[in-house]
């Protein structure tokens, strides 16, 4: 009777230690499963790119575009685990820079672990279309300078300069629309002098293109502008070697005198009036300042080797300014 019950007892332990096993088994497998088909990054994970998450993007479209770009094996998954947590994913462009699993990339886009930083780009006041496309370019080896030259030059003159972040994923069309957005900011908050200005807001701009590249500060280029209109309000060529940078696509160029005769329609010695365009950006003082000109009968400036703008009203005093302070 003992023996048997031994053996029965056995028995039992058996079966349990097989049923014990099985449901481990089980359970590894299940979890190897969900592992491999919900948890793990997907064999074709993207590292390294940039992924964007709209501004008021739900949970599931979110899901949705993380799917599609590789990063989770399941939307469903993803979905649901951010329902569980509560959490919102934080709009912001991501960059994940090595395969990472669901729980990762869920963390990371409900705190807005976005692991890439803007980059700091600066213009400065009087920099030209073709100038920020370089500047771009050097920034951003995969940035497409012909197109924001091609889709810019329309803008010259209306695309702010100033300091700016910008992702290594920014197109021409978002860079364009930034500074110009930017632009119209700045003129909205000199709007009453422009608006109270007798020239036209493109005379304006293109005369500040030019203010920025001849002066320094608002007085002095206030100064310059009253030179500037009234050469033009009497007919005479403004004679501004400013221009020729921009002819020339060469940064504070000085033209040669025999260069004074450039064929071009920005050349202001040969064409009287202002250029067709801006020679480049202008910053908000050189707007004002075309816009609030000083009064003035002066017709001359020059700029001596001291840095000191001088003035004159005929040609004579402009030669003697000329011989006493520049040559």
């Amino acid at each position: 009777m003992l023996a048997t019950s031994v053996v029965a007892l056995q028995f039992h332990f058996s079966r349990l230690r097989q049923v014990y096993i099985s449901v481990t088994l089980a359970a590894i497998l299940s979890l190897a499963f969900l592992w491999f088909s919900l948890i793990a990054p997907p064999g074709r994970f993207p590292a390294g790119t940039i992924i964007t998450v709209e501004e008021g993007s739900t949970v599931r479209e979110v899901a949705d575009r993380l799917y599609e770009e590789g990063i989770v094996r399941s939307p469903v998954a993803y979905t649901a685990l951010m329902r569980i947590s509560g959490a919102l994913p934080d709009a912001g462009k991501y960059v994940f820079h090595r395969p990472v699993g669901l729980f990762q990339v869920a963390y990371r886009t409900a705190i807005g672990g976005f692991g890439i930083e803007p980059t700091r780009i600066v213009f400065h006041e009087g920099t030209t279309v073709r100038e920020m496309a370089r500047v771009f370019a050097a920034a951003f080896p995969d940035f497409d300078a012909d197109a924001f030259v091609e889709q810019g030059l329309p803008l010259e003159g209306y695309l702010f300069p100033n300091t700016y972040f910008f992702y290594p994923d920014v197109t021409p069309e978002d860079a364009l629309i930034t500074l110009f957005s930017h632009f119209n900011n700045e003129r909205d908050a000199i709007a009453a002098e422009v608006v109270a200005s007798k020239h036209s807001e493109k005379d304006l701009i293109i005369m500040a293109s030019i203010l920025q590249k001849e002066g320094r500060g608002l007085e002095e280029m206030r100064s310059i502008a009253g030179v500037l209109w009234h050469r033009i309000e009497i007919g005479m060529p403004l004679q501004v070697d400013a221009v020729f940078s921009y002819i020339k696509d060469v940064p504070l160029y000085s033209p040669k005198f025999s260069e004074l005769e450039i064929e071009s329609p920005y050349n202001t010695y040969l064409n009287k009036g202002l250029p067709p365009g801006p020679i480049g950006n202008p910053g908000s003082v050189a707007i004002l300042a075309a816009a609030t000109p000083a009064t003035t009968t002066s017709l001359f400036y020059l700029t001596g080797n001291d840095g000191v703008t001088r003035f004159a009203k005929t040609f004579e005093e402009h030669k003697r300014n000329r011989a006493l302070y520049l040559d």
